[in-house]
């Protein structure tokens, strides 16, 4: 009797509980004052512990209960504000720019999941509104343990006796979204996370397409220097021919994905499943897809299956749960297994790895995982790795995997990142035009006292590389943009140099009829189609042209490269400052497609608002090593 009575006071209270607590799900949008959307302003309700992010549209999606009174919404370098709920289910708000911005922000989002910052003690904040006082709890981060390669900064070569730069392409994109995570948060991203010429490459620019079937096109110019005054900078832009999807050959796909218990959170397995099925929904009848997992250990959860069974391959990966530890090298070899077993002869065989990339069970040193999937790519199976999450993230990993795997990394912040790099960039991402891609730049010392590249650190080649067809280099998509920038100190320049004691055996002498070039440019490359080796040369002729008469893709190029370098405090920043790097980009906004520009100028504001020095040096010597 008295068990009944339990059962029954027990099924009341959870009734009364459940009409106590409905839910309710108010949806909306969020502009400034200009009615611009705002994306990755943090929405939390007063008695929530988890929130939400608005999108690149600026809309957001919030679900609520009974308990919830008031809805906050806060961006660094915004006022935030509150607003009550009064049973509304659509609240559309606009907020405006902090006057007095401070380093108040204090809730980190990723994905869905607001937390807060371990450097914090409080776990809660008091907001006064109208008098009252509002108390928001937030979850505490334990750890922090994300790791990023040291980058040494490329420094000035003197060309006299160091005319060459050898470097292998690179179209990553993975560090300007993973800097984006890091300024939607409230913080400015480590410096190791900052690698520029993933941020310039992650946006698009008017290249013209490659001409007469061609592979790829290449355009320069030769400009003044936006952040010094006394140097001038040398701009390459390449442009892979595109292709149509359906004109793709056929895709042997292996999805291998991480589910060992680092990926629970909401901004890792759960958006790695919503990335999954966009791309999914992408992929023809002649496709195919296998889904390899791995945690303790590897397992096959999908054979291979043509993607005309969309419902099945959704239904396996909607089954996917977390938990447990991590064995990557498992999985990796695995997934190699799987997607030789159904090989496509002429066709696009790739593993498509989603991971934060925590490994801790058998091989999992860089050296042992470079190893790997360099051994297992030179079969022709590409490697395209995709960073999920914060708080662990193993970006050096990741991004090595990558490339040894003779494929590209891109970090996934959020569903709309997803889109992009799955959905609307498939060939680029998912198709290689171009196979061990190879510059070479000859700078002549009779116009270049010296140069450096910006960023491109950790693709550098020696000389030799360049005609050395055993050397691997990094691959090209259909699509795919390459922009590479070179800083120059021209000859005409009373800059003092530190640099080393004359050499005795060199000959510096110039023939006359080179007298007016600037550069030499080599490109050489396999061409994934006919599988010839190309190689293509281009002059550049010795004429500066002033910022204003630049193309826009220099102008907005060299402002990120600019935003780059005071993220790194780069002592080759020169007179750069916010400021002059937000003029200089939205002299670019009326090419600006899908927002994206716009949001660059919104994310150097943030950065200004959280600390971003715009200090500069009037004058500096300048380090020839």
């Amino acid at each position: 009797m008295k068990a009944k009575i339990f059962i029954l006071l027990a099924l009341f209270l959870t009734i009364g509980t459940t009409k106590a607590h409905a839910q309710q799900v108010i949806k909306g949008k969020v502009t400034n004052q200009q009615y611009q959307s705002l994306n990755g302003v943090i929405v939390i309700g007063n008695n929530q512990q988890q929130g939400v992010r608005t999108n690149q549209e600026g809309i957001y999606e919030l679900v609520t209960d009974s308990l919830t009174k008031f809805i906050r919404f806060e961006m660094p370098g915004m006022n935030p504000l509150e607003v009550p709920v009064n049973q509304l289910s659509v609240m559309n708000v606009s907020l405006t720019e902090s006057l007095n911005p401070s380093i108040e922000q204090h809730s980190v989002i990723s994905g869905s999941a607001l937390v807060r910052q371990k450097s914090i003690p409080v776990h809660t904040m008091a907001h006064i509104k109208n008098g009252s006082r509002i108390m928001v709890s937030y979850e505490p981060v334990d750890y922090n343990t994300e790791n990023y390669a040291l980058i040494r900064e490329n420094t000035f070569q003197p060309a006299a006796d160091e005319p060459l730069s050898t470097f292998s392409i690179d179209v990553d994109k993975a560090a300007y979204t993973n800097i984006r995570r890091f300024i939607n948060n409230g913080q400015l991203p480590p410096k190791d996370a900052v690698r520029i010429e993933e941020m310039i490459n992650y946006f698009h620019y008017n290249y013209p397409p490659p001409e007469d079937n061609a592979t790829v096109s290449m355009i320069t110019t030769h400009a003044a220097c936006p952040w010094n005054k006394q140097h001038q900078l040398l701009f390459i832009g390449l442009q892979g021919k595109n292709m149509n999807t359906n004109d793709l050959p056929p895709a042997n796909l292996v999805f291998l994905i991480d589910v060992s218990g680092s990926m629970q959170a909401l901004n890792k397995l759960p958006l790695v499943k919503t990335s999954l099925k966009m791309l999914v929904d992408t992929l023809r009848d002649t496709d195919r897809i296998a889904i390899v997992t791995y945690a303790g250990a590897a397992q096959i959860v999908l054979n291979s299956t043509p993607a005309a069974h969309k419902s099945i391959i959704n239904k396996a990966i909607d089954g996917l749960k977390a938990g447990g530890s991590t064995a990557g090298a498992d999985g990796l070899q695995l997934a190699y297994q799987v997607a030789a077993t159904h090989f496509i002869r002429e066709g696009n065989n790739r593993i498509i790895m989603a991971t934060d990339g925590d490994f801790n069970v058998g091989q999992s040193s860089d050296a042992e995982m470079e190893r790997l999937v360099s051994e297992q790519g030179r079969h022709n199976i590409a490697l395209t790795v995709l960073g999920f999450g914060m708080g662990n993230l193993k970006d050096n990993r990741l991004e090595l995997l990558a490339q040894g795997g003779n494929g590209h990394y891109a970090y996934i912040d959020n569903s709309q990142e997803a889109y992009r790099s799955l959905v609307s960039e498939f060939g680029g991402t998912m198709f290689t035009i171009a196979r061990d891609m190879k510059i070479q730049v000859e700078f002549n010392p009779a116009h270049v006292k010296a140069y450096r590249q910006v960023g491109y650190e950790n693709r550098k080649l020696n000389q030799q590389d360049f005609i050395d067809t055993k050397r691997d280099a990094g691959d090209m998509g259909a699509g795919h943009q390459v922009t590479v920038i070179y800083e120059m100190i021209p000859t005409t320049s009373n800059e003092v140099l530190l640099d080393v004691d004359p050499l005795r055996y060199q000959q510096k002498q110039m023939k006359q009829h080179h007298s007016n070039e600037l550069a030499n440019i080599k490109i050489r490359y396999i061409d994934a189609g006919t599988g010839k080796e190309m190689r293509h040369e281009h002059v550049v002729n010795n004429n500066m042209k002033t910022i204003d008469e630049t193309p826009e893709a220099f102008r907005f190029a060299s402002s990120v490269a600019q935003f780059g370098m005071l993220l790194r405090d780069s002592p080759f920043k020169g007179m750069a400052t916010t400021d002059s790097i937000v003029k200089l980009a939205r002299s670019t906004l009326p090419s600006d497609k899908g927002g994206y520009r716009e949001e660059f100028i919104r994310l150097v504001k943030t950065a200004a608002s959280l600390g971003l020095t715009q200090e500069h040096d009037d004058c500096f010597q300048i380090i020839i090593d």
